[in-house]
């Protein structure tokens, strides 16, 4: 009686090990420093949308963030004739502004709409994961008569992470 309940307890915690050691081995957990869509508020018939989004490194494999790509879409009625001028990305916390020196610009034209959206980026930006604003003006040239629309958008932390079988994505990725 007494060894059927040792090798019960022994079968049960080899199976415990063996489950831990499966779980070890077949799962990852992997860690997204993100950011919400930039919340925007303009003054005029602009619409910005702003997007921070991480970078996965050759030495963080599992790890979603800095350095990050700054991408800034702007809407308006003036047939793409927009110029995103003096831009500014500042830390919350720090008050410290952000070198947007590469930014680079493009017109996208979408799908069932006449206008192209004006298209902003910035790739590398070596960033601290804080809340930070982006703000400035917006030149628009509405007929040959120029104005600027002042914007302020606010991008929050959106850290998440999970726990993901990279075999598994391996295999389904054929």
């Amino acid at each position: 009686m007494k060894s059927d309940r040792r090798t019960a307890v022994l079968r049960l915690s080899a199976s415990l090990a063996a489950a831990a050691l499966l779980f070890v081995l077949l799962f990852d957990r992997y860690s997204y420093y993100d950011y919400h869509k930039g919340k925007c508020e303009a003054a005029g018939p602009v619409e910005l949308v702003v997007s921070l989004v991480g970078n996965f490194d050759s030495g963080r494999t599992r790890e979603r963030s800095s350095p990050y790509y700054l991408r800034v879409e702007i809407v308006g009625e003036n047939e793409g004739r927009v110029v995103l001028s003096e831009a500014r990305l500042t830390s919350l916390r720090s008050r410290e502004r952000v070198d947007l020196g590469g930014i680079k610009r493009a017109e996208v034209a979408r799908q069932g709409d006449p206008v192209p959206a004006v298209v902003y980026s910035v790739d590398s930006l070596r960033l601290d994961y804080d809340d930070y604003v982006f703000e400035g003006p917006v030149a628009t040239d509405p007929v040959g008569r120029s104005s600027s629309v002042a914007f302020t958008c606010s991008l929050t932390r959106s850290y998440r992470s999970e726990w993901r079988i990279p075999f598994w994505d391996a295999l389904m990725s054929v």
